[in-house]
């Protein structure tokens, strides 16, 4: 559901999680010291739409911006004009990092992502870094951005039976059970977090970049 904030729209669902954490966030924050320390905050996949959330409110309450945000396999939570005001003030400091075919970044429907990307795929590392991605709309469509197209709210509702299906038959989200329906899920193995420390490790073994912008 999409919530109306001062600056655009943003997942109502995220930011109500994220506002449920705020108050304890800043504090912890207060309690290391951060009016003389750089403040970065991260997260993997609802933890990094989280992280976003809460770069806005910081922003939005007027405490000012993190030192950076990077996340990891980050569904997507707000509109062009939320996108454009948090890209331009953290200055490019918000790194997304995508692996592969991670379906997680490619929902939910309607909204928009923004930031620098470092995209691992194909053994290869692409990197991009557009100010804010045009509106999704309800199909798939990315403009010039490299990364795989959001899916429409019909392939939203599809991944969501299939989902429900696996449930059903009583399966886990273990990284086995998953891959023995092949090719249909291979896009869930890819969220996980293990695939994006292989993908980090192979930035270390210097992994061939391919610079999109």
């Amino acid at each position: 559901t999409p919530q109306p904030v001062r600056h655009g729209i943003i997942h109502r669902g995220f930011y109500q999680g994220m506002k449920t954490l705020y108050p304890e966030m800043v504090a912890a924050a207060a309690d290391h010291g951060v009016e003389k320390k750089h403040l970065w905050v991260t997260g993997h996949s609802l933890g990094g739409a989280l992280a976003v959330a809460f770069a806005y409110e910081s922003l939005a309450a007027g405490r000012g911006a993190p030192a950076g945000v990077v996340t990891f396999g980050q569904p997507m939570l707000a509109d062009t004009a939320l996108g454009s005001y948090v890209s331009d003030r953290l200055g490019g400091n918000y790194v997304r990092f995508v692996n592969e075919r991670d379906v997680v970044t490619r929902v939910p429907p309607g909204y928009v992502h923004f930031g620098k990307l470092i995209w691992f795929h194909d053994g290869k590392l692409e990197l991009d870094a557009p100010r804010v991605l045009a509106d999704a709309g309800d199909g798939p469509s990315a403009g010039s951005h490299p990364e795989l197209a959001p899916l429409s709210t019909a392939e939203f509702h599809s991944l969501q039976r299939g989902i429900r299906d696996l449930r059903t038959l009583g399966k886990n989200f273990d990284a086995a059970t998953l891959q023995s329906y092949g090719e249909q899920v291979a896009a869930i193995t890819d969220h996980f977090m293990a695939a994006y420390i292989r993908g980090i490790d192979a930035i270390s073994n210097s992994a061939p970049v391919v610079a999109s912008r």
